[in-house]
């Protein structure tokens, strides 16, 4: 089974009766405490991923999903020798026509 991780200095609360509709509840995060918590529990990439849970007796909660997608032997092997990163390939330049489109 594995194992159910709660992340530390954060809590999320039901908004209070009178809220807007649009107030779908509250997050109170204690920095230090979280802090510690995600330096700990960072993935590869730098992330933590919490899922927002719901419990049997209707309260929220948050969970760290500690979900790795699992790679093949045989495709591992392979990917090891390819670079899908085009901004690594010799002489490589972005088209001069990227630049000049406007940014909004």
């Amino acid at each position: 089974m594995i194992e159910k991780i709660y992340p530390k200095g954060m809590f999320f609360d039901r908004p209070h009766e009178n809220a807007p509709d649009f107030i779908k509840g509250k997050v109170a995060i204690k920095v230090d405490e979280f802090i510690e918590f995600a330096k700990e529990h960072k993935n590869e990439a730098g992330y933590i991923n919490l899922d927002l849970l719901k419990s049997q007796h209707g309260k929220l909660y948050f969970q760290l999903n500690t979900f790795k997608k699992e790679v093949p032997e045989d495709f591992k092997d392979k990917s090891e020798h390819m670079d899908f990163n085009e901004t690594h390939r010799p002489n490589w330049e972005p088209p001069v026509e990227d630049m000049n489109k406007e940014l909004f």
